[in-house]
């Protein structure tokens, strides 16, 4: 895995994020990985997750936020989907996903 990162960083790309579903997520900036284990959540669904994680990555970066608060600010996206039975939650918002946030982190 390390290899394929590098990679990725030699050919341009600033920043790599690998979802390992359950498992958790690696970060990569090019200089330092990071490890993040996934929240513990009871899942209804994997529909969206995925997209949702990426939301929640960026939205904390145009934050300016740090990399370790964008993922996990992802991963509290993700969490917020993966509880709920479709891909779709019609009370998610900001608040919705500090809520999500505070309660895993």
């Amino acid at each position: 895995i390390e290899e394929r990162i590098s990679f990725l960083h030699e050919s341009g790309v600033r920043y790599v994020w690998l979802s390992k579903g359950d498992e958790g997520s690696i970060l990569s900036d090019g200089t330092k990985m990071y490890s993040i284990p996934a929240p513990q959540v009871e899942i209804k669904d994997t529909t969206g997750a995925g997209d949702a994680a990426t939301a929640g990555w960026i939205h904390a970066y145009l934050q300016g936020k740090d990399l370790l608060t964008c993922i996990r600010t992802g991963h509290a996206a993700a969490a917020a989907i993966l509880e709920t039975a479709g891909s779709v939650r019609d009370d998610f918002s900001v608040e919705l996903l500090l809520r999500y946030y505070s309660k895993i982190y």
